[in-house]
């Protein structure tokens, strides 16, 4: 997809929109990063992940994801040079 048809569709903006609902920075910054899914086999996976949080989420309203702290720092520290 061509950058004028992303900028019509405001898809920036959905993902900043999105990227708020995330539970950890980590999260958000995935969100941020992610692009259009090209192929109908692609948009039916991921809309089968879609409809598998809603499904979890419908029978069980209190439920939400934890939130989850930045481990990147750390494992950084532990990584082996």
């Amino acid at each position: 997809m061509n950058r004028h048809a992303l900028d019509a569709l405001e898809f920036d903006r959905v993902l900043e929109i999105v990227s708020g609902y995330a539970t950890s920075e980590m999260g958000a910054e995935a969100v941020q990063g992610l692009g259009p899914v090209a192929g109908r086999a692609a948009v039916s996976e991921e809309l089968d992940h879609v409809d598998e949080m809603v499904s979890w989420l419908i029978r069980d309203e209190e439920w939400s994801p934890p939130s989850l702290p930045d481990v990147r720092s750390p494992l950084n520290r532990l990584a082996v040079a």
